[in-house]
């Protein structure tokens, strides 16, 4: 993994470009991202639990870093390199059935559910 902070506590050029190349690849796979744009966070706060705006995810993988053991992009459409055991195959599962159109009703009545 790259390494995110320099001595000074700045985030590095490397990670800083790392970070792009993997908003830049999540954006390009069909699926990824829901009706409203976003994709799941794989920072070690959001866990890929919470789907983010690219902008916020970038902040946050900035802040946070991205979740330990997470190589294999595969909740960001990257095929699964080996053993079914990740806990990201659950994601992969979702993301296969999951209908864009029942995103946007569930953000749309959030408060009234």
């Amino acid at each position: 993994m790259l390494r995110r902070k320099d001595n000074n506590g700045q985030v590095t050029e490397e990670f800083k470009n790392g970070v792009d190349d993997f908003i830049k690849i999540a954006k390009r796979q069909l699926g990824v991202a829901d009706a409203l744009g976003r994709i799941f966070c794989p920072c070690i706060k959001c866990k890929n639990c919470v789907r983010e705006k690219t902008f916020w995810v970038e902040k946050h993988l900035y802040e946070h870093g991205f979740m330990e053991d997470y190589l294999n992009w595969t909740v960001h459409g990257e095929k699964q390199w080996g053993d079914s055991s990740s806990m990201s195959n659950v994601h992969d599962e979702e993301m296969e059935t999951r209908n864009p159109y029942v995103d946007m009703v569930i953000d749309a009545m959030d408060d009234d559910l």
